[in-house]
């Protein structure tokens, strides 16, 4: 058994067909209904990942924001705001949108990796540069967005001495799972450090690498700790940046959020806008609070 993530689902002739990337970048096809008939040529059996219910629902209502935001002619305008919800058990805020690359051609998985990787930090970059463009003059961000985050940082951090033990093994549990994200951070900053001076100014905890779910500060809080991708202007940020690198780029709604395909380098790139969820097991929140 492999673990692989699902970038699309189509139907063609009646027939339900799902895109998967493994984490080794390999991308393969299967169809669910061959696979229960046993005539799959790709996949023999497969297992869905447990996901809570409420968290499934709390992802469907944020996609569906992000498909509010989509006009007739495939364009992102602003999000409308994010209804109050709320889940037994559970902390959520809204979420932090971010662009999904994958490389849809016959390319091998480590140029797929690497075409896949320059991209989504490009489009970082000027996601960047577009914000602080619009604050120098005058702007509050991206296209009319709000103010940045209005939650300060707290003075105090969980690390230091007065934590209380159940801090501090909560610490050790999340160096442990985050040793793999550390690595990618690491990775990032190579990266970025090779980018063209324009785009060199991604900071180096990139909200498209956090993770909330282990992070003290978002769990203390019950807010991203940092980046904006969460504020209303993301979204038309997000398509001027996507409409620098290519233009009349027109977005479909999709499973995910939302999805377009663009060549780049000679190879068919399908990007994908799709939120990233803030949901948080309340008694973390307690925890921390």
């Amino acid at each position: 058994m492999e673990w692989s993530e699902v970038v699309r689902s189509t139907t063609v002739e009646g027939t339900d067909w799902l895109l998967c990337e493994t984490l080794l970048f390999e991308l393969f096809e299967f169809s669910p209904q061959l696979v229960g008939e046993g005539c799959d040529d790709v996949v023999q059996a497969y297992e869905i990942a447990y996901e809570d219910s409420q968290k499934v629902s709390w992802r469907e209502q944020e996609v569906a924001r992000l498909h509010s935001a989509l006009s007739e002619r495939g364009q992102l305008g602003e999000l409308p705001p994010c209804s109050a919800h709320r889940s037994p058990c559970f902390v959520v805020a809204p979420s932090q949108f971010h662009v999904k690359a994958t490389v849809i051609g016959s390319s091998t998985p480590d140029k797929r990796r690497d075409l896949q990787e320059r991209i989504q930090q490009k489009l970082l970059g000027k996601l960047d540069a577009w914000s602080q463009g619009q604050q120098a003059v005058g702007g509050a961000g991206c296209k009319d967005g709000p103010e940045r985050n209005t939650w300060e940082k707290p003075t105090t951090n969980v690390a230091d001495d007065r934590q209380n033990p159940l801090q501090r093994w909560w610490q050790k549990v999340r160096a442990n799972f985050n040793k793999g994200a550390e690595v990618e951070m690491t990775r990032a900053r190579q990266t970025v450090a090779e980018l063209p001076t324009e785009n060199a100014c991604i900071d180096a905890e990139s909200p498209a690498m956090h993770t909330p779910e282990l992070c003290v500060e978002c769990i203390r809080m019950g807010a991203w700790c940092c980046g904006s991708p969460h504020l209303l202007g993301v979204t038309p940020c997000l398509d001027a940046a996507v409409a620098l690198m290519q233009s009349n780029v027109r977005w479909l709604p999709c499973e995910a959020g939302v999805e377009a395909e663009v060549e780049y380098e000679d190879e068919q790139v399908l990007l994908q806008i799709r939120p990233r969820l803030f949901f948080i097991l309340d008694a973390d929140a307690k925890l921390f609070g």
